[in-house]
């Protein structure tokens, strides 16, 4: 059995944003990308951020219930970065139940960590649903 993935380690405060201004989803997941690329961890920002609109192209990451988890997995990153949003009138997120999302997780993966990629979109799946 695999041990218990813990999120807290990855939630970083300069990484999380109370009240998005972004009315959009576009935007919103530039919002969120903007703590990580200032952080300096991200080593071609541009190409990250295409990264995730590549990701969302193939299908939405709002999950329903008032969640979105943009992701993708890419080389411009050494280490998990989490940067966490909220939205109080939400965002329209094209989600699978048609609302908006509120809280928001947009996720910048190493390539090789394919494991705790999963875990740490199904941690996150289970703690706010």
């Amino acid at each position: 059995m695999t041990e218990d993935l813990k999120i807290s380690p990855f939630l970083i405060p300069s990484f999380i944003s109370l009240e998005l201004a972004s009315n959009n989803k576009d935007d919103a997941i530039k919002e969120l990308a903007r703590p990580l690329i200032a952080s300096g961890k991200i080593n071609k920002p541009e190409e990250f951020i295409n990264e995730i609109f590549d990701r969302e192209n193939k299908g939405s990451t709002g999950i329903g219930s008032g969640l979105a988890i943009p992701h993708c997995r890419t080389e411009h990153v050494r280490d998990i970065l989490i940067s966490v949003g909220r939205k109080q009138i939400g965002v329209d997120f094209d989600s699978i139940d048609d609302s908006k999302a509120q809280i928001f997780f947009l996720l910048a993966i190493p390539k090789d960590k394919m494991q705790t990629y999963i875990r740490i979109i199904s941690k996150l799946t289970r703690i706010l649903n």
